[in-house]
């Protein structure tokens, strides 16, 4: 019998059960921010690499060979968790997950690193041709809850190429330099412009 009704309930239960984790540990982050680090959890390199740490290999019977590049170790935990909500409910699930997976198996602060180091970036690029890349604090405000935002450009070449807003410096600028990569990379127009 083939397990893929229950990678299917599994990938919905987990998706779910990694953003209500994420949404609670994360309270002032946005929306995007919340996204960008679920999917690079459950994706299906993450989830295979996961599996193995849980020694679901060995308990796998497999009909046909198989390679480093096949997915049946994430579709077999996306099972286990699809067999676990059954059998435990959604809390039961959640403990699973929590405890087994984010407690032992998933290191947040290395993907948060990974994912959101994009100032170094930013500077990195600058070096490689030779450009000048600056960032300048705009203003800071209170939100509604009366937390301070502070407000970044970047620079590139005294060229404003991304604005941000965030809760500290550090994450206005890190936002800032996630929107000059992308203006970089998809507007030809800078590029010629501060090249000039």
């Amino acid at each position: 019998m083939s397990n893929e009704r229950l990678e299917y309930l599994g990938d919905s239960v987990l998706g779910t059960i990694v953003s209500d984790i994420l949404y609670k540990r994360f309270a002032h982050k946005s929306e995007g921010f919340l996204t960008t680090i679920r999917s690079r959890i459950v994706q299906r390199e993450s989830l295979n690499r996961i599996a193995l740490e849980l020694g679901l290999d060995a308990l796998i019977v497999l009909r046909y060979k198989t390679d480093k590049k096949n997915n049946i170790f994430g579709n077999a935990l996306e099972a286990l968790i699809g067999a676990i909500y059954l059998d435990k409910g959604y809390k039961g699930c959640f403990r699973f997950v929590e405890n087994r997976i984010f407690g032992s198996l998933i290191d947040i602060d290395k993907l948060l690193e990974e994912e959101i180091n994009f100032k170094s970036r930013l500077l990195e690029w600058g070096q490689r041709h030779k450009l000048d890349i600056t960032f300048a604090l705009i203003g800071t405000t209170k939100n509604v809850h009366r937390k301070h935002v502070f407000q970044t450009q970047a620079l590139v070449k005294g060229h404003i190429a991304g604005s941000g807003s965030g809760f500290s410096k550090r994450e206005s600028q890190q936002i800032a330099a996630k929107a000059a990569l992308e203006k970089i990379r998809h507007e030809p127009k800078f590029w010629t412009k501060i090249s000039e």
